[in-house]
């Protein structure tokens, strides 16, 4: 079910970004909140894994990771989930083998929170989960159509590093990384 948005003025709103809880949190729910999270790009024609995963993939994606919810007045609007190291897959970029990459995946908020500052407020809780992991580098990847994204990204100091093709969607990728060593943009 979509959250609703607030009727009272956001200042007001107590936010909290803490860890997934295997025992309480509702695998089901995240899965469809990743589903509503990446409704946009897939009316866009891109099919990105999280647009229609099941409960299985969410939690098989999750796994081995550290996943993160952004919870807002008890509400989880968002989720993340940071891995470090990165659990190498078959299929997965060249990239996030090297030492020092940690990655950021299943990046989602409820649409009616997009654009409002809490992806940025995920981010800055990432950066420093990383930096105190001793993590040198932070990456991610998505979809070389979605530019909204790549400008996020750029906005917050990442570069283009890498192009990837994930056999599992219509697209190509486009892996991006932040040095985690140099003063942090946007």
């Amino acid at each position: 079910m979509p959250v609703a948005k607030p009727d009272r003025l956001d200042c007001q709103l107590r936010r909290v970004i803490r860890a997934w809880d295997w025992q309480t949190d509702d695998i089901e729910a995240l899965t469809h909140l990743l589903h509503r999270a990446y409704a946009g790009l897939l009316a866009q024609g891109l099919h990105f894994t999280a647009t229609d995963q099941s409960r299985e993939t969410t939690q098989r994606r999750m796994e081995g990771g550290h996943p993160f919810l952004i919870e807002l007045d008890g509400q989880v609007i968002g989720t993340m989930t940071l891995s470090y190291p990165v659990r190498h897959w078959d299929n997965d970029p060249v990239y996030y083998g090297r030492p020092g990459v940690a990655l950021l995946s299943q990046f989602g908020l409820e649409p009616a929170y997009q654009g409002q500052g809490y992806g940025r407020e995920m981010f800055d809780h990432a950066v420093a989960w990383c930096l105190g992991h001793g993590c040198s580098e932070f990456c991610v990847d998505t979809s070389d159509q979605a530019l909204h994204l790549i400008q996020m990204y750029e906005h917050w100091g990442f570069r283009v590093v890498a192009a990837h093709r994930w056999q599992s969607v219509n697209y190509s990728s486009v892996v991006m990384a932040l040095d985690l060593l140099q003063p942090i943009r946007g």
